[in-house]
């Protein structure tokens, strides 16, 4: 079974903007990067993208970024390759784990985020985002209230293509 990045946490950000990566987000990156041995002591690298409105940063293992970059050079229109290409690259950092789990989130990144002393980490399936926790949680609220006024039915998995589960 894949390892996949599931769950959220709520983490402090001290003000050197360190950051602890869940340890389950942790594992997922480790596997994901293929400089790893397996049962290495040695932390993972991770591929941080800003998110084109700048809510979220967009957190990726090294093999979940060559996917990414792959669907992106297979993009049929070239216009739309471009406008990926003019975002995506240009918006990442590499950000390397320490011994502790931790990550450095720059003044820069920070700021742009509008995270200060929190960040919500929040697992996406084939990468993981980090948020300022007001803004996460207005968002998700929001989805909340969206499914309560489409029929107050918040039945997801009914709309998941495939065998019922």
């Amino acid at each position: 079974m894949a390892l996949r990045f599931r769950g959220d946490a709520l983490h402090k950000v001290d003000s050197k903007g360190r950051v602890s990566i869940p340890s389950g987000f942790r594992r997922v990156l480790a596997s994901g990067d293929p400089d790893l041995e397996p049962g290495s002591a040695t932390p993972p690298t991770m591929i941080a993208v800003l998110s084109a409105n700048s809510e979220s940063l967009d957190c990726y293992s090294i093999e979940g970024m060559d996917r990414l970059e792959s669907r992106i050079l297979q993009v049929a229109d070239p216009v739309r390759r471009q406008k990926l290409l003019d975002l995506i690259p240009a918006r990442s950092i590499d950000l390397q784990l320490d011994d502790n789990g931790r990550i450095v989130l720059s003044q820069k990144l920070r700021d742009a985020l509008g995270i200060s002393d929190q960040a919500r980490m929040v697992g996406k399936l084939e990468f993981f985002q980090i948020w300022r926790p007001e803004v996460y949680d207005a968002r998700q609220a929001a989805v909340l209230a969206e499914y309560a006024a489409e029929g107050g039915s918040l039945d997801l998995f009914s709309q998941i293509p495939g065998p019922e589960l």
